[in-house]
């Protein structure tokens, strides 16, 4: 009863005085009550700590006999390099099939997968050369793809670790022979993302059994949040980040957009994950959004500071080899866009 009277009497004095009862709070609660507004809405700070890479998708332009991965590896402007794509989930022989535009044609009798040795020998080739290597999942065209419960997702991990890392059991079916990718790569882009989640935890276990570090990478849309995706975006190591065919967040957004992703996914991720801006590598490369060599180059430098920067992206490389202006790719515009 008496502690009743005194905050009666405390808050009839403060009405007098024209004060809330907010203002009779301790300096350290109201700090302390203060800490509601989302942590996402802030910039990371600090520098990052690994050097900027750039990434370039290859498998679905070019011409056979005078376009190869192993040439494309060549080129000192490109760090890592994204093959394009495992388009099937679950496809003839319940296993995954593949797409790999002009570069391979040659199906494994009994399923959806493609036979490809010489593809295998160019992989070894550019891993020689320090780049990595990575398979893409999805793809623009591959709507029909979906992973509708744990199993599905579980499913899909260990296959693709058996097909092209190093899980043991489907040896006969392996696309690319002994040679091994350095991660995967997922491009949905069915509005569904259901199944994700699980399918990186399990290519994550599976990785664990390795003998060499391997990586998730995703490329989701730009606008926030990627209904593809959703909370994958949060769970992998490269976030390649299409800022092309929607206008809100391309050219002239994309410095927004840029920052919004990497003060979301700073608060949010669970690994680490870098953030790098992408790119049509031609003006034919994409619907819309193509940024020109100088163009490109100013939005990287408005964004290359943040400590999640993890470099830029394109797609595609061909198209972005072949797109010359003053004597300069596209790819090497790329590579002085990351210098400071």
């Amino acid at each position: 009863m008496t502690s009743f009277l005194l905050k009666t009497l405390l808050t009839l004095l403060l009405a007098i005085l024209g004060l809330s009862s907010a203002a009779a709070l301790p300096m350290g609660t109201l700090r302390a009550r203060a800490v509601g507004f989302p942590i996402n809405t802030a910039l990371p700070t600090g520098k990052s700590t690994t050097p900027a890479q750039t990434v370039a998708y290859f498998g679905q332009f070019g011409k056979l006999g005078e376009d190869s991965l192993s040439k494309f590896c060549s080129n000192t402007n490109v760090d890592v390099v994204v093959l394009a794509f495992v388009n099937v989930y679950k496809g003839a022989g319940g296993l995954p099939g593949m797409n790999l535009g002009v570069y391979c044609d040659t199906r494994i009798p009994g399923t959806d997968l493609l036979s490809c040795p010489n593809i295998g020998k160019d992989i070894a080739a550019c891993q020689a050369a320090g780049k990595k290597v990575l398979l893409s999942l999805g793809g623009q065209e591959a709507n029909g793809n979906s992973l509708p419960d744990d199993n599905s997702a579980t499913e899909l991990g260990d296959n693709l670790w058996k097909l092209f890392g190093e899980g043991k059991g489907l040896e006969s079916k392996r696309p690319f022979g002994s040679a091994l990718i350095d991660g995967f790569d997922i491009d949905n882009e069915n509005k569904d993302s259901q199944g994700y989640p699980k399918l990186i935890s399990t290519l994550r276990a599976n990785f664990k059994t390795g003998t060499k570090k391997y990586y998730i990478s995703a490329a989701p849309q730009c606008p926030m949040p990627d209904e593809s995706l959703d909370e994958a975006v949060y769970k992998v190591d490269y976030l390649f980040i299409q800022h092309y065919n929607n206008p809100a967040c391309q050219l002239g957004n994309f410095v927004n957009s840029f920052k919004a992703w990497s003060a979301n996914i700073a608060a949010r991720t669970t690994c680490g994950t870098k953030v790098f801006a992408g790119f049509p590598g031609s003006e034919t490369a994409a619907g819309q959004g193509y940024a020109t060599h100088d163009d490109m180059k100013k939005y990287v430098a408005a964004v290359r500071g943040l400590p999640n920067f993890g470099g830029v992206m394109v797609w595609d490389g061909v198209q972005a080899a072949g797109n010359v202006v003053s004597g300069k790719s596209f790819l090497q515009a790329m590579r002085e866009a990351l210098a400071y």
